[in-house]
This record gives C-alpha cells, sequence and structure tokens, in this order.
C-alpha cells in the first residue's frame, strides 16, 4: 500500500512538472550556417538536431585478425546486417502500398494534382494563417546575420552589393514594421562587399523561439489549416477538370 502511495504521488508530480513546462516552457527552433547548414530544435531546454549536412563519419571495419573473439564480432555483424535487411525491406513493402494506393486513388478520379495556380493560392491561404497564428507569439533573435558579397570584378562586385543590401534592409524592416521585434545588437546584420577577395558568403544564426503551449496550439491550427487548404486544392483540381470535359 505505501509503495502504491508514493508510485502515485511520483505520477502526480511528474505530471504537474509537464503541465508547468508546457505552459511556461519555451521552443524554439535554431538555423545555423556557415559552411554547412544545420536546424536544431529546442523544447524545455532538451536539443534536438532537425537537420545537419555534416558528412557522417564511416566507422573504421575492424580487422577480425587482431580480434581476441572474432567469431563473437561476426556474429554481431550478421545480426546488423540482418537487421538492416529487414528495415530495408519493411520500407520498401510500406512505399509500394502507397504506391498502389495513390495509383487507385488516381484510377478511380480521387487525386487530381492541382495546378500552379491552385497550388499558389493554397500557399497564400497558409501563409496568411501562418502570419495570424503566430503573430506577437513568435519572437525571433539574430545572434548573426553576414553577407560577403564579391566578385571578380570590382564593378560587378558594387552592382551586386547594391543589389543586395535593400532586399536584406527591406525583408528586416518589414518582419519589424508588420511582423514583430527583432532582438539584435549592433553589428550583428550586415552586408559587406569584397573588392579583393572576390568570393561570396554568408554566416546565417539565428532563432525563433515561441512558449510551448503556443507552439502546440500553432502547429496544430497549421495541421489542421493544411488539410483543409490541400483537399481545397484538390477540389479545385477536380472542377477544373470536370469543366474542361464539359468543354
Amino acid at each position: 500500500m505505501i509503495w502504491l502511495v508514493i508510485l502515485l504521488s511520483v505520477i502526480i508530480i511528474l505530471a504537474l512538472l509537464l503541465a508547468l513546462m508546457i505552459a511556461f516552457g519555451h521552443a524554439s527552433i535554431r538555423v545555423i550556417y556557415t559552411q554547412r547548414l544545420k536546424v536544431v530544435a529546442r523544447i524545455v531546454g532538451i536539443p534536438f538536431t532537425l537537420y545537419s549536412d555534416k558528412p557522417k563519419k564511416e566507422k573504421k571495419k575492424r580487422d577480425l585478425s587482431t580480434c581476441h573473439n572474432p567469431r563473437a564480432v561476426l556474429r554481431r555483424e550478421l545480426r546488423r546486417q540482418r537487421r538492416a535487411a529487414k528495415k530495408a525491406y519493411r520500407k520498401q513493402l510500406k512505399a509500394e502500398k502507397k504506391a498502389r494506393a495513390n495509383a487507385q486513388k488516381k484510377a478511380a478520379g480521387k487525386l487530381i494534382k492541382p495546378n500552379l495556380l491552385e497550388n499558389l493560392q493554397m500557399i497564400a491561404s497558409l501563409v496568411k494563417i501562418v502570419y495570424a497564428e503566430t503573430r506577437g507569439r513568435l519572437t525571433l533573435n539574430v545572434y548573426s546575420l553576414r553577407i560577403t558579397v564579391g566578385t571578380d570584378d570590382a564593378a560587378k562586385t558594387a552592382l551586386l552589393y547594391g543589389a543586395v543590401l535593400p532586399v536584406v534592409t527591406g525583408i528586416c524592416q518589414l518582419i519589424e514594421s508588420h511582423y514583430q521585434h527583432i532582438e539584435r545588437k549592433d553589428g550583428d546584420m550586415v552586408v559587406l562587399a569584397d573588392y579583393v577577395g572576390g568570393k561570396c558568403s554568408a554566416e546565417v544564426d539565428f532563432r525563433f523561439r515561441v512558449t510551448v503551449l503556443d507552439g502546440i496550439r500553432i502547429a496544430l491550427r497549421l495541421f489542421k489549416a493544411y488539410r483543409k487548404e490541400k483537399a481545397a486544392a484538390h477540389k479545385k483540381a477536380r472542377a477544373r477538370v470536370r469543366a474542361n470535359r464539359a468543354a
């Protein structure tokens, strides 16, 4: 009985901690680009790497001739290969099943791909919803935005610099005036012209931050909106095909 009370107490405490983290914790997505791109999500302080184009290190093949127990190593390697083969087989079956389902829907006339205009209308609707849902809830921290413009010709470099600078400035002013305040320090955001090196480079490091509760609400709202807008785009595509056939 005492153990049951202790277990219930622990469960209640964990539930309260989880509720507090959801209510008052923050979630963020940080995008870092220097020579490679890296996207890291952080939820209540716990980091998750969403994307990294850093090349994976290849595992060195073990020399069985110098191993103390080569048979055990060989058995482990055979088990690993069997698991990899089963995983690849399941993935292939899943892809084939999805392809058959899409082919059946397409044959039945239910799956008609929207054209460019219908896709753009769907994207525009989703952008409006994103703007409405995240305005005032999302914070952008700019840690670094350094763009260096350079070519092999000084005149071309000047022209390219003159084209890039107003674009970056316009985006920042648009965000500041219509969307949210950019938290940054002087010198964090610069566009430079390199008349000597003649190379273009970029160093980007910024973070989107939102409370966990707002993040969950925004994600659910966007998921629901995406399904609705996607269904509407397919409906427009079917109506367009029927109209073309009638004509």
